[in-house]
């Protein structure tokens, strides 16, 4: 758990977080000392927030309920970070109610699907991305999307493609007419034809973008996800279309945010466009130094190699 949240750095995220590092630090400690390892909510509050004066239950209710509640969304991550580190087992959130509760972690064995039997690992001056799975924000997606995972079905994506196609014959067609009945039947072009000329070419050069992220998402299998399908709190989140296993041809879209800590300078390295400078590619970039710190992302075998040192060996 405190490697997961060190290269997540979700340990800054929220205090919710603080507590669940917290209680990591703690338990660690009263392992290596063959002690206890509940907690009460009076032990975690200390070690959080000493100077609040709120009763330590009541505090710690509404931040136990969060880390819950987010807790399916960290098990690929966990899974993940325990390969590397070449253990078999994953902290699961405990609680003992009683009269003070007893807060821990308990081990449970890494669930067979959950993570690849082995873990290729990153090369000198790379890096190792840690998955972490994200919710949608679901204020006008259906429910099934709610979760950050959906079935994704031959039948819905040529809907959405047919869908496509239709809106952009119709604004072809809007066009089409403003031209021979404005300039050609009619009168000389106006302004408001201009104007709806000028509409026609904005919504079709909007569909643009969506023809590019499906095709991209269909081929490529993962994209990075628009800022209207993920939280405002999180940015650098991924889309993916996931196979369960070889045979399946349905797959599953789910929302992921990778992350590393940069080899170099200890900063956080999330999930990017290559933009003009690598056409084509997601990468890995450094919050501390983004135009420096740049490493390529496999999402496959969740390695990254420097891309600085590979463009001064390629012009050498």
């Amino acid at each position: 758990m405190r490697a997961f949240l060190e290269t997540t750095r979700l340990e800054r995220k929220s205090q919710a977080y603080e507590v669940l590092s917290e209680l990591a630090l703690r338990t660690l400690e009263r392992v290596n000392q063959a002690q206890s390892t509940e907690f009460t909510a009076q032990n975690l509050k200390a070690g959080v927030a000493p100077d609040v004066t709120k009763d330590p239950s009541g505090w710690l209710s509404p931040l136990w309920a969060k880390l819950l509640a987010l807790e399916p969304q960290w098990q690929e991550g966990l899974a993940e970070t325990a390969r590397t580190l070449g253990v078999e087992f994953i902290p699961k959130l405990g609680k003992h109610p009683g009269s003070p509760a007893l807060y821990y972690l308990e081990a449970v064995s890494v669930p067979a699907d959950a993570a690849p039997l082995s873990v290729t690992p990153a090369p000198a001056g790379g890096v190792h991305y840690t998955p972490e799975a994200v919710a949608a924000p679901a204020a006008w997606l259906s429910g099934a999307l709610k979760s950050g995972v959906v079935r994704w079905t031959t039948g819905l994506r040529w809907t959405l493609l047919g869908g496509i196609v239709v809106v952009t014959l119709v604004a072809l067609v809007f066009v089409w007419l403003m031209l021979y009945l404005g300039v050609r039947t009619t009168r000389p072009l106006s302004l408001a034809d201009v104007l709806g000329i000028a509409l026609g070419i904005a919504v079709i050069a909007g569909l643009a973008s969506p023809y590019r992220f499906l095709n991209e998402l269909f081929d490529l299998r993962i994209v990075l996800a628009p800022s209207v399908l993920t939280p405002i709190s999180l940015d650098n989140v991924t889309l993916e279309m996931r196979r369960r296993d070889a045979d399946d041809e349905v797959g599953e879209l789910a929302f992921v945010r990778y992350t590393a800590v940069c080899p170099i300078c200890d900063g956080q390295v999330l999930v990017d466009s290559g933009r003009s400078e690598f056409p084509g590619r997601l990468i890995g970039r450094c919050r501390r130094s983004a135009r420096e710190h740049v490493f390529s992302f496999d999402h496959v075998s969740r390695i990254g190699v420097p891309l600085r040192d590979a463009m001064k060996g390629a012009r050498a």
